[in-house]
C-alpha cells in the first residue's frame, strides 16, 4: 500500500501529457530521425527514407511497415517524424495506457486493507479445503542424466581401448583385442 501511495503522490507532480519515461523516450525519437526525408504518398500514408531503408507510415490505421508501431503500441522514429513533419500531435496518435491521466486514474482509488477478523478460519471448512497435494520420495537412486528431447542423438566418442569412434567407452567396449 506503501508503494501505491507513493506512486500516487508521485504522479501529482507530472505536467506532461506523457508519463516521465515515454516522454523521454518520444523527445529522442524526434532527435533519432531529424535528418530523415519524408514524403506524402496520400492523406495519412507517408514514406520516410532513411540512411539504410525506406518505410511507410499510415497515420490513419497507426501502423509502420518496421512492425515497431503495432507491436508496442507506442509510435514508432518514423511514425513520430511523420507526425512532426505533418503538423500533427503525436499524443492523439498515442494510446490512453501510455498517458499520465490513465496512471493517475489508476492510483486514484484506495486500497481498503482486509482485516483479519473477517477472514474465514480455514479449519471450518472440513473435508472441503484445499489441501497440498500427497506427495511421495520416489524409490531408488536419482537420475542423474539429462532426458534427451525427441530426435537428439547422442555424440560419438573415441574409446580408449579399442580406439574406435563409436557410442561406447573402454568401461562398456566388448570387442575382442
Amino acid at each position: 500500500m506503501n508503494k501505491f501511495h507513493e506512486r500516487k503522490v508521485e504522479s501529482s507532480t507530472w505536467r506532461s501529457v506523457l508519463c516521465p519515461k515515454l516522454e523521454k523516450k518520444l523527445s529522442k525519437r524526434l532527435e533519432t530521425g531529424r535528418n530523415w526525408r519524408v514524403s506524402r504518398s496520400s492523406v495519412d500514408v507517408f514514406e520516410v527514407c532513411t540512411e539504410d531503408s525506406n518505410d511507410m507510415v499510415n497515420l490513419a490505421e497507426m501502423e509502420c511497415s518496421c512492425g515497431w508501431w503495432p507491436f508496442r503500441c507506442f509510435p514508432s522514429s518514423h511514425a513520430v517524424q511523420v507526425m512532426q513533419k505533418a503538423n500533427r500531435l503525436p499524443y492523439h496518435y498515442i494510446e490512453d495506457y501510455w498517458k499520465t491521466s490513465f496512471y493517475r486514474s489508476a492510483h486514484d482509488q484506495a486500497i481498503i486493507p482486509v482485516l483479519d477478523r473477517y477472514k474465514p478460519n480455514p479449519n471450518s471448512f472440513g473435508d472441503f479445503a484445499l489441501q497440498p497435494p500427497i506427495t511421495q520420495k520416489p524409490l531408488g537412486r536419482p537420475k542423474t542424466r539429462r532426458i534427451r528431447s525427441f530426435g537428439e542423438e547422442a555424440r560419438p566418442m573415441q574409446c580408449q581401448r579399442c580406439h574406435q569412434l563409436a557410442h561406447h567407452n573402454s568401461r562398456s567396449c566388448t570387442t575382442a583385442i
